[in-house]
Formats: C-alpha cells, structure tokens, sequence
C-alpha cells in the first residue's frame, strides 16, 4: 500500500510575496570580488520560498569587474572614502552619484525588507574593515549603498546574513518587517488620532516584548489628557516605534510580556 506524501508548506504565490531586496552575492550570484560564488542557504533555501528577492550587486552594477581589485573604506566611519586596495584610487565621488540613482529607482519595486552582505564595503551594515585617520583599522564601517538605502527608507527593516543565523535575531527582524509594514499602511491610509490608538492597541505586547521603558514613554504621550499636534503625536510615536524596533526581542521578554495588560 503505497503511503500518503504528508502535506509541507507550499510555496507561496508570486504575486502574494513580499518583497526583498538582497546583495545578489547571498543568493550565489558570481559577482564578488575573486570571482567565486557564496550563496547563503537561509535565504535562499527557506526565506526565498516565501518572499520574492531582488537582487542588487552595487559594485559590479557600477561598473567594477569580477574578478576586481578589493575596495576598502577609508577615513571618518560616518562619512569615509571608497578607495581600490591596491592602486589607490579614490572611487568614491562617481560610486556615490550611482548609489543615489540606483536607491532612488527601488522607490517602485515597494520592497519590504532589505538583506545585506556582511563586512562588505558597499553593503556592511557596521561590521566592515574600516581604515581610521592614523591607519588603524577597525571593523565598525557601514557600506556606502547600505547607508544610502537605510538613510532614504528610514522604515525599511534591513539586516545581514548573520541575523537568520540567529533564531532571535532572525525572528525580531521578520516581526520587526510587518510591524513596519502595517505602520506604513496607517500613515498611507492618512494621519488621524483614533488610526494611531488602533494601531498601538493591536502592538502592545510588540513594545512590551521589546523595550517597556519605551512603552511607557508611548504611553504617556497617547494619554487623553495630552495635548499635541496629530502630526508631532505621528512623528514622536513613530521615533519610538524604531527605538523598539532597535531593541533585541528575547524570549524571556515574551513570556514577562505575554501574562500582562495595560491601561491607559
């Protein structure tokens, strides 16, 4: 008797995924800078089944060859300078006026999330080598086009491929990707006091599990009795909104969380 195929998750469609943006190197792509491929299993094995990836290799998309001379940063870590390991040159004038292009033309692809590549130096999100002023070097640099994407989509969740190595990690992005995502849809769907309450009421356990100082600063500023523009009570709710998404969700904080409730 031939027996049943037990049932797994299907692959969802198409035109119901969110959308990812993602350094094409994680998904094997051969744009790095030897040439060779390192694809990332996670993302593509599990997360790309789920979500539609789109991926944006900044430096071969430039202009730079593969295989290619290393590029590192250099200088002041909140403003440095892309220059070729080698030869010296200072790419970092024209790398800069493609990067604002190719950020602004993700404006339509209405991505959700975005996955970088660690310690690189286009797309490191503060783990790169960084050459300081003297010639120390330190591993604190942030890549040039993933601090163009995080300063233009300020709500844009954004992570490595070490945070899906992490369940903690991995899980506090994914919740922090529709968190962010139905906040969005709040501020499209126009700025009003009771759109702001119901949000915060269906994420109160989010903040709780999250940050309860900020929790509770959010909810001194929503009390009744306050006084404040509905737009300075959107832009004050929403910094706090990306301080707790800031901080770490740990399991311990969601068992403290979830026996509790909260009044006005």
């Amino acid at each position: 008797m031939r027996r049943k195929r037990r049932a797994g998750p299907e692959k969802v469609k198409k035109s119901e995924r969110l959308k990812f943006g993602v350094s094409a190197c994680l998904l094997g792509e051969r744009v790095r800078y030897d040439g060779g491929r390192k694809p990332d299993s996670f993302i593509l094995g599990t997360l790309g089944k789920w979500v539609e990836l789109v991926p944006v290799c900044p430096e071969v998309e430039f202009g730079l060859p593969v295989p290619r001379e290393r590029i590192d940063l250099v200088g002041d870590p909140e403003k440095p300078r892309l220059v070729t390991r080698n030869s010296g040159k200072d790419i970092t004038t024209s790398f800069m006026q493609w990067t604002r292009r190719r950020v602004a033309s993700l404006t339509g692809e209405e991505l959700s999330a975005f996955v970088f590549k660690s310690r690189s130096p286009s797309c490191g999100l503060g783990d790169t080598m960084i050459t300081l002023p003297g010639g120390r070097r330190v591993r604190r640099g942030t890549g040039i086009f993933a601090r163009t994407v995080t300063e233009r989509f300020p709500l844009l969740p954004v992570a490595d491929e070490r945070h899906f190595a992490d369940p903690d990690l991995r899980d506090g992005f994914l919740e922090g990707v529709f968190v962010l995502r139905r906040w969005r849809a709040v501020l499209r769907n126009g700025k009003s006091r009771r759109g702001l309450l119901d949000f915060h009421l269906r994420h109160r356990f989010f903040f709780m599990s999250r940050n309860r100082r900020v929790l509770g600063t959010v909810e001194k500023i929503l009390a009744p009795d306050r006084e404040a523009s509905t737009a300075g009570l959107y832009a004050r709710y929403q910094e706090l909104l990306l301080e707790a998404l800031r901080s770490r969700s740990t399991p311990k904080k969601h068992a403290r969380a979830s026996g509790k409730q909260f009044l006005f």
